[in-house]
């Protein structure tokens, strides 16, 4: 499959490096907010308060901090920001003293900071975001935040709203989106989250392999973190189920889809419908729990809807630490620039963010930008690799396919592959559980590395299937061999989910690879 173009314009990035290099000499400038600033004379510091809320469906407390603005003037109208914590995590309810919410603040925004269900203060059980749930208790939030807040800013008489939060604090973001009835949220900075939890924790319905690393932490986020009797009996089944038979049976996979922003996109899901709006994703692409095939589906499902996407990398997510930038282009500072264009209404104050930025290394400032994003691209044939699937087995096949040029290169985007997976006994009777990487081989080494540390592709079953592998973004040197790695066993995010009985299996396949030029242009440093 060919790299898919993104649905703006291609001379953007140029446009965007141009009009840095006329403001760094003085000949660029951006249009003021079109929000009223009130009078700077009559300016007091904004509070901070607690507010304890009854649920309307069900009477449990509905926990919330609001932090004005850092100056509050007379008659000034000031955006407001929604916050929202990770799974297990507890709302801001101090005063921000830094960060991206303090910077927020002293920018001219509100930030109203949510306990979800089940999370701190508020009272319930923890169901995963669902609508019925979870989602009422948000419609509340915001309906009262209109009746109480004096300072909110309009424009054309609906509220300006924006929100930021990663992981459980992503997906909080989409699912306001999808079920407001009034489309209050004018914009969203997810980061880190999920597009269908389906994919993220069984690696999809067809194959459904549980990724019981992620489903052991998540319980402990959710028993432990939040409190003992803080997540849902049924949520709670479920982890148990995965664990026990390494699958997920369909009730539990229906619950998932219904808490995914996928429901909405394939328009299955009765609660809610999208529309247009701005969207600016932040994703790791060494994130386990939630790759960059998800932020990438989120992408292509809300620009379909007609609003300006964006996708950034960086390396730090659910799997660990690294810069929270794309090269050197800083994550809150473009959030903060995402929000005066979107919200405050300054013009091009966005303009320098890049259609897609892809994060190389784990720490440094080696980053590249494009107009398009990768999926699939040179092709690879891979010929059969006997193995026995096996929970377990240490048994591994690594085969090259190709070995890099001068000059480097650059892999960014999601590779993509026909796997055949033949029983070479010829019964087929088993059922087997194979895993994919890609991996590199530097030269004069004979180890290989995972290019993305843990990522790895299950794939269930005999028989030809077309499949997405884990999206990557990895600079490659001059003489690194590419790998293609298959496993008979995943011990690090799938451990005990691979085959429960030895099956032989003969694994042949045919392999898009996004191998871009080593030289492509750096992001803008802002």
């Amino acid at each position: 499959m060919p790299p898919v173009p993104a649905g703006r314009p291609a001379g953007r990035l140029a446009v965007a490096m141009l009009v840095l290099s006329l403001a760094a000499c003085g000949g660029g400038s951006q249009s003021a907010s079109d929000l009223p600033a009130g009078d700077p004379a009559t300016a007091v510091d904004g509070k901070t308060s607690d507010v304890l809320l009854d649920s309307a469906l069900d009477g449990v407390t509905i926990a919330i901090t609001v932090h004005e603005p850092s100056r509050l003037a007379t008659g000034g109208r000031y955006p407001l920001i929604l916050h929202s914590h990770g799974y297990g995590g507890t709302r801001q309810s101090a005063r921000p003293t830094g960060g991206l919410l303090k910077s927020l603040l002293d920018q001219g925004y509100g930030v109203l900071s949510i306990d979800q269900r089940g999370h701190g203060e508020s009272g319930g059980t923890i169901r995963i975001l669902d609508p019925e749930k979870e989602g009422v208790d948000l419609l509340q939030v915001l309906d009262w935040a209109e009746a109480n807040l004096p300072w909110l800013a309009y424009r054309e008489g609906n509220l300006v709203l924006g929100a930021v939060g990663g992981s459980y604090g992503g997906g909080f973001q989409h699912l306001i989106y999808a079920i407001d009835p009034k489309r209050r949220l004018d914009a969203i900075a997810p980061e880190i989250t999920w597009h269908d939890l389906r994919y993220s924790l069984a690696s999809g319905q067809d194959d459904n392999v549980f990724k019981s690393y992620w489903g052991t932490l998540l319980s402990v986020g959710g028993n432990v973190l939040a409190g003992p009797g803080s997540q849902d009996a049924e949520v709670n089944e479920g982890l148990v189920q995965g664990l026990a038979t390494g699958t997920l049976p369909d009730d539990k996979l229906a619950l998932l889809y219904r808490h995914s922003l996928a429901s909405y996109c394939n328009n299955e899901n009765p609660l809610g419908r999208l529309s247009r709006i701005d969207a600016l994703y932040w994703q790791s692409s060494r994130d386990t729990l939630f790759n960059l095939n998800d932020a990438w589906n989120n992408v292509q499902c809300v620009a379909a809807q007609g609003g300006d996407v964006r996708l950034l990398v960086k390396a730090p997510g659910h799997d660990g630490g690294g810069s929270e930038q794309c090269g050197q282009l800083d994550k809150d500072r473009s959030i903060l620039a995402w929000y005066d264009e979107k919200l405050k209404g300054i013009s091009g104050a966005a303009d320098y963010i890049p259609d897609y930025c892809f994060h190389l290394g784990d720490d440094g400032e080696d980053g590249v930008v494009s107009n398009r994003f990768p999926v699939g691209g040179t092709r690879f044939e891979v010929p059969a690799q006997t193995l026995l699937a096996q929970t377990g087995s240490p048994q591994t096949a690594s085969i090259l396919l190709t070995t890099i040029g001068s000059g480097g290169a650059v892999l960014a985007g999601i590779p993509t592959a026909t796997v055949t997976v033949e029983d070479p006994t010829g019964l087929g009777a088993l059922d087997p559980v194979i895993f994919l990487a890609l991996a590199k081989r530097s030269p004069g080494d004979n180890q290989d590395s995972l290019l993305m540390g843990n990522q790895v592709r299950p794939v269930r079953g005999y028989g030809v299937q077309p499949l997405d592998l884990v999206g990557v973004s990895a600079r490659l040197a001059e003489g690194d061999e590419l790998r293609l790695v298959i496993q008979a066993s995943n011990s690090t995010r799938y451990p005990l989910m691979g085959a429960r009985v030895g099956a032989p299996v003969a694994v042949s396949a045919s392999l898009g690879v996004p191998l871009l030029a080593g030289n492509l242009p750096a992001p803008p440093a802002r």
